[in-house]
């Protein structure tokens, strides 16, 4: 069959590919990665190409999504246009997929790492000294049966007994050996020129949108480094359910899902290793968290079961693993623990949240706390005195940009705060001080809630016109002119309009649109009406909320007033609300430190009541009524 040829000159970069193949597949393996927040399906837009020179018909989603205009100069979606003929691409650069987005990642913290343990530092593996009785005619003991009698019922692997004979006599009838709860890791000669062992762990948060780990030098608790970078399923789709889809579709997905996470994996220790001098043959030990079906997409766990009634997860309890099992570039017999899940989407990186925040330490006892790990699965847990309760919220991806018109993660280019001053100005702050490209989670939230205080946003989330709020604006602001200015008539619909957050060239504003704020008001409304089901289960009301943790990466970016005022938070003022970070990292780190937190890990998931929300006769109710925006006494908390 006859090959085209796809050139990029901005790259000067070109494939070769047979006629029907998919050119958003033809730019991937010209290293080229565009934005696919819907996972090839042809309906979000964002992976919009210009085609310089040669024929690429248009697809029907095409024609639908874009403008005869953008059709007629060239734009097509990759995902849905197969290429006929050789031809030369221009990729815009909002298309592009963001390669520098920002990872927040826990910093060395002494106070996380106390909160492992309260007596002796127990980690998951420990290296002790063992020393053996040397054999005589009357007493001809075997090696293993003195191993076995210092180191109880674990288990012997063949590779470690075939090291066993001489490591104890390189050693003057000592070893050191690191050891996990049930197995020998492997044994080193103890003799006096040989130094202990350092003994290293690896934690990993395997989120959704970006992958972190840190190593840890367990000997003495001490974080060495951390590194974080994008997950490269990310192609199969930005969401869970995308990837739940896809690794359903064929075994080459499953495998390929599998395997490009675990080669960023690699990378990372790789990288983690060199920068603190280590080998990765050092490394002991490693805990993953992720939410349940990242969990099973990394092991290659059929995970299309989690997307069906009653969304059974592969497996709840912790899972034990040897490294080369799994494939991680650490010691090939390293312990590698996979976090416990709670139930449905609620997964390990929210039971390590649970472990990094103390929300079951004696710190918090007699509070009553809301934990809001706020993502595109947004994760909820209520403590009750002693009890918790444990939602997943059904949020969809707008908090990463995905879905909105001009949307994009926080990455260089993204405008992640806005503001309008009291006489009316709007200013926005850009990731990486460089011309705004389009706008984060977090600016969509701030927005929002400005429009909303202005009076230029109504609370049902229609975008009035200029006609309408005119006289109000020019009442209340020196500078109304400016922000009149900035509502314009929609181009995808006559009785709709948007927003101007920065005009652009051609056209080519950045707004945002009626479409952008029911997608806000459809995730916001999914978090706040799974916090009212699970305060309705408890027989609690908002009052007697005490604290609220707000985990992840993208909750670091969230006004705590604009949160409140588009009724994602409660009514609950500043002092009530504390961001906590990447509490899945910490919580892996902590596990790493001390076994015993995994057991508290698992003895926690054990009591928590599990709420399916969307099962809850009132859910619907509830969900309807938090898509209306509060009134403003609500950022006044």
């Amino acid at each position: 069959m006859k090959e085209y040829e796809v050139s990029l000159p901005e790259y000067g970069r070109r494939v070769y590919a047979l006629g029907d193949t998919s050119l958003f597949e033809c730019l991937a393996r010209a290293g080229v990665m565009l934005r696919s927040p819907c996972g090839g399906a042809g309906i979000c837009g964002k992976c919009l190409v210009k085609v310089e020179q040669g024929e690429l018909p248009p697809s029907r989603e095409c024609i639908k999504l874009l403008t005869t205009g953008q059709i007629d100069d060239g734009f097509r979606l990759a995902c849905r246009c197969r290429i006929s003929g050789d031809i030369s691409v221009v990729i815009p650069r909002e298309s592009l997929f963001e390669s520098d987005t920002v990872t927040l990642m826990a910093k060395d913290n002494d106070e996380c790492s106390a909160k492992a343990f309260s007596g002796a530092r127990h980690p998951l593996v420990a290296i002790e000294k063992i020393t053996f009785k040397p054999p005589s005619l009357e007493n001809p003991v075997a090696d293993l049966t003195q191993l076995k009698d210092a180191i109880g019922d674990r288990e012997v692997s063949l590779k470690c007994l075939r090291k066993l004979p001489e490591a104890i006599r390189k050693g003057g009838f000592s070893v050191f050996a690191a050891m996990s709860a049930d197995r020998l890791i492997d044994i080193w000669p103890a003799g006096a020129e040989q130094p202990q062992p350092v003994n290293y762990g690896i934690a990993i948060d395997l989120g959704t949108t970006t992958l972190a780990a840190a190593l840890v030098d367990l000997s003495t608790g001490r974080q060495l480094a951390t590194r974080g970078t994008l997950n490269p399923q990310v192609r199969f789709g930005e969401d869970v359910l995308s990837r739940i889809c896809a690794q359903g579709e064929s075994s080459d997905n499953s495998s390929d899902l599998a395997d490009c996470a675990l080669d960023a994996c690699n990378t990372l220790i790789s990288g983690l290793a060199e920068e603190s001098g280590i080998s990765c043959g050092q490394i002991l030990s490693a805990a993953v968290a992720g939410n349940t079906a990242m969990q099973s997409l990394l092991l290659g766990i059929p995970a299309k079961h989690m997307g069906q009634i009653p969304f059974a997860p592969p497996f709840s309890s912790t899972l034990r693993l040897k490294s080369a099992d799994l494939g991680l570039d650490t010691h090939p017999d390293a312990e590698v623990v996979v976090f416990p899940v709670i139930g449905g989407f609620v997964g390990g990186d929210i039971t390590a949240g649970i472990l990094a925040s103390g929300l079951c330490g004696a710190e918090h006892s007699g509070e009553d706390i809301l934990f809001v790990d706020v993502g595109t699965n947004g994760e909820i847990i209520l403590k009750k005195g002693a009890r918790l309760y444990a939602a997943a919220a059904a949020a969809g991806p707008a908090f990463e940009g995905a879905g909105i018109t001009h949307g994009m993660r926080a990455g260089k280019g993204a405008i992640e705060k806005v503001v309008i001053n009291k006489d009316g100005t709007l200013l926005y702050n850009v990731i990486g001080n460089v011309s705004p490209v389009g706008i984060c989670g977090s600016a969509l939230i701030d927005i929002a809630s400005e429009l909303l205080c202005s009076g230029i946003l109504d609370e049902t989330g229609r975008i009035q016109s200029s006609e309408e709020c005119s006289g109000a604006l020019r009442a209340r602001y020196a500078d109304a002119a400016s922000l009149i200015s900035r509502i314009v008539p929609s181009e995808k619909s006559s009785d709709t309009f948007d927003f101007v957050i920065e005009p652009g060239d051609s056209g080519r504003d950045i707004c945002l649109t009626q479409k952008d704020v029911r997608s806000l008001q459809l995730a916001s409304g999914a978090i706040r009406a799974a916090i009212n089901i699970l305060l309705k289960t408890a027989g609690m009301s908002f009052p007697d909320i005490h604290k609220i943790f707000v985990a992840g990466g993208f909750g670091n970016f969230i006004r705590r007033s604009h949160a409140r005022r588009i009724g994602m938070l409660p009514p609950l003022p500043d002092s009530r609300i504390f961001y906590i970070g990447n509490t899945s990292l910490v919580g892996a780190k902590c596990v790493l430190l001390s076994a015993d937190m995994l057991h508290e890990a698992e003895k926690i998931i054990g009591e928590v009541q599990f709420v399916d929300v969307s099962s809850d006769i009132e859910f619907q109710m509830e969900f309807a009524s938090a898509m209306i925006f509060p009134g403003a006494e609500a950022a006044d908390a």
